[in-house]
């Protein structure tokens, strides 16, 4: 179970060793995230990071594991690239749109 479907899960976290294990993994610089570790780091669907982001132009490639028989995992992204990448695409505070307002006197 993945740190997304903890949150989402109506059930209660019973070992909160294996919370803290998934916790002290996805925080380290080198960790390997899954699309709904990256979702979180920018506040979007898994749905819209596999869709969308995975397309932008610079995104970090995946990394495929290779599991048995030659078969490979879901893709995963370096913790590091991503906010690395996160970084080079911030564009700060987004506009308040609207017209102007009217200077008091």
């Amino acid at each position: 179970m993945n740190m997304q479907q903890m949150i989402d899960s109506d059930e209660p976290v019973l070992d909160m060793r294996d919370l803290a294990r998934h916790l002290g993994a996805i925080i380290a610089e080198d960790a390997l995230l899954d699309t709904a570790d990256v979702a979180a780091l920018l506040k979007v669907s898994a749905r819209y990071v596999a869709e969308v982001y995975v397309n932008a132009p610079g995104f970090p490639q995946p990394i495929y594991l290779t599991v048995a028989e030659g078969h490979k995992s879901k893709p995963r992204w370096r913790r590091r690239d991503v906010i690395e990448w996160i970084g080079k695409h911030a564009t700060g505070r987004p506009s308040r749109g609207g017209r102007p307002r009217k200077k008091r006197l």
